[in-house]
């Protein structure tokens, strides 16, 4: 597996988010690439299509085919691939989380 190289792009350290794979994420969600850590064939042909460490994505639908949009450009990925890619979350929506996760977020009072 290729592992990018995210300390030397400022635009990837960027924000205080959530850090989880792309599978993670709800559709409509807005996420930057933090990592790829996918096979080397793969993370070449990711980078070609845009997927770089500070590129800014949003999730379209989260299914298998996981559909995304960077710029005006939609791409597919296959579930196993999109889980080799790590991105941070502004603004973390609730939609897949758990019932358990969800209190922990709660506020107590």
């Amino acid at each position: 597996m290729a592992r990018v190289n995210t300390k030397s792009n400022p635009a990837a350290s960027l924000g205080t988010g959530i850090e989880c794979p792309l599978t993670a994420c709800a559709a409509g969600e807005e996420v930057v690439v933090i990592e790829l850590l996918t096979e080397t064939g793969l993370t070449a042909r990711l980078r070609e299509m845009g997927l770089v460490s500070g590129a800014s994505l949003r999730v379209v639908s989260n299914g298998i085919p996981m559909i995304l949009e960077l710029g005006e450009t939609r791409l597919c990925l296959r579930g196993a691939d999109a889980e080799g890619v790590f991105v941070r979350v502004a603004e973390p929506s609730y939609a897949g989380m758990c019932f358990d996760e969800l209190l922990e977020d709660a506020d107590p009072a």
